[in-house]
């Protein structure tokens, strides 16, 4: 999967969907995971590409609403395809974008106050709980809650799997050591190796 940070702007098609992602798309729907984070294994490591793919390929696999968030509004300006109608935001503490007619982005109004992005991260997921129609899948962008070991278990608490993200011939095999024995077993659901 692509992962330059510095391709912009993104333009979001169907299309582009690369088999990889389709591949896992599959299996998440074969083992009924709804929410699944996407955990960077270092620093160095961008993850809204992987997760904008991953997205697109639940939406194509499932035939389903799915919902990528990004709790730290990382992400960049998305240029999308899809012509319809932004729906009313009536959701108190994030924004829904669409990407596609199934595919949203949700994103807090405001970055989370120190110490308080486990709670927004939880308060999105209620949001994205009781929307209408609801959402088959959700993608976490788990960027910066490995930081805090505290934070890092509450958003595994909001997963129903890890997958690890990391960059092909630059991520050390010592970074994803550690972050395997963190991830506990029943959640863990490998490695991503994007370029």
């Amino acid at each position: 999967m692509p992962d330059d940070p510095g391709a912009f702007p993104l333009r979001v098609a169907e299309e582009q969907v690369d088999a990889q992602a389709i591949r896992i798309a599959r299996q998440l729907r074969h083992s009924r995971r709804r929410s699944v984070g996407l955990l960077p294994a270092s620093t160095e490591v961008v993850v809204w590409p992987a997760a904008l793919q991953l997205g697109m390929a639940l939406q194509q696999v499932t035939a389903d609403r799915i919902a990528l968030v990004d709790t730290e509004q990382r992400w960049p300006e998305i240029e999308t395809e899809f012509d319809g109608v932004m729906p009313a935001n009536e959701h108190a503490f994030m924004n829904l974008t669409p990407l596609s007619a199934w595919l949203m982005l949700a994103s807090p109004h405001r970055p989370a106050p120190e110490g308080a992005k486990v709670q927004l991260l939880q308060v999105m997921l209620q949001e994205i709980d009781a929307s209408s129609p609801p959402f088959a899948h959700v993608v976490l962008d788990l960027t910066g809650f490995y930081e805090r070991k505290g934070e890092f278990l509450a958003a595994m608490d909001s997963s129903d799997g890890i997958l690890v993200v990391a960059r092909a011939g630059s991520t050390v095999e010592t970074s994803l050591l550690a972050l395997e024995r963190e991830v506990p077993p029943t959640l863990n659901l490998g490695v991503l190796l994007v370029e």
